[in-house]
């Protein structure tokens, strides 16, 4: 049933093509839930970075951690059709709220953090320093002892050659669980030539043009590759160069 599915929505994207799919994501940035509501949102503005991004109530993420009185945070589950709460999407923290981003990575089980931006873009503060940058560098959040957390870089290399872009830092939280110093690593993710509003030239190969570019469909694609190759193979190749030849002229992405 899912394979049929899948194999339904990849051939609809592909008829498509990118100018009725810029149109169709253009109607769905005005769309909006029926009755939802921004409660928590409005009664947090020194808490939020953007006041034009809305947080819904029904679906944020609300916290829960030693030292930090308020349980909210600018942060919603965002869904996939294998999981309900499957990433979050969050803005940039701010330097009030540093310590209630990281105690969200843990008590969510965050394996990832993808950040899309530079802390300083065009002269304009867009995210702060939340995260120790170098090997060795060191971040203490919270100053009460069982809400504290300590943040160390133990890596940082680049995604690879072809994507030095992609800064990738391995980061050790230290912190405590019922009473017991523990700790996780996690892959810390900086994109660090995404633009502001747009997306990103790559020198991708096609598909893996594809996933990057279509942000919100990539773990979706990437998790059902196999599947997509196998249209591919099957007599779909010509209609999809012909999707990223359509994708290339409406976004001017190379």
């Amino acid at each position: 049933m899912l394979d049929n599915r899948v194999s339904i929505w990849v051939n609809r994207v592909l008829d498509m093509g990118a100018p009725s799919l810029v149109t169709e994501f253009r109607q769905l940035r005005r769309w909006v839930p029926e009755n939802m509501t921004t409660n928590a949102f409005a009664a947090n503005r020194p808490l939020n970075r953007y006041m034009d991004v809305p947080c819904q109530d029904a679906r944020r993420v609300i916290l829960k951690w030693p030292g930090i009185d308020n349980d909210y945070i600018h942060a919603n589950y965002v869904a996939t059709p294998s999981k309900d709460n499957h990433f979050i999407c969050t803005q940039g923290p701010l330097v009030t709220t540093m310590q209630a981003f990281w105690a969200m990575v843990i008590q969510e089980k965050a394996e990832y953090v993808v950040m899309l931006c530079n802390t300083v873009e065009c002269d304009k503060n867009k995210c702060e320093q939340y995260w120790p940058l170098n090997v060795d560098d060191v971040m203490v959040f919270g100053e009460d002892n069982d809400g504290k957390i300590t943040v160390t870089n133990l890596d940082v290399s680049p995604m690879s050659k072809e994507d030095h872009f992609v800064r990738v830092s391995k980061l050790k939280l230290e912190y405590k669980e019922f009473g017991q110093d523990t700790f996780k690593i996690i892959t810390h993710y900086q994109w660090e030539n995404w633009p502001d509003r747009g997306v990103p030239a790559t020198k991708f190969t096609a598909i893996q043009y594809l996933y990057v570019h279509r942000v919100l469909l990539a773990y979706f694609l990437e998790k059902y590759r196999s599947r997509f190759e196998h249209i591919l193979e099957n007599g779909g190749a010509e209609k999809y160069q012909k999707w990223c030849a359509d994708y290339k002229k409406a976004t001017g992405c190379d």
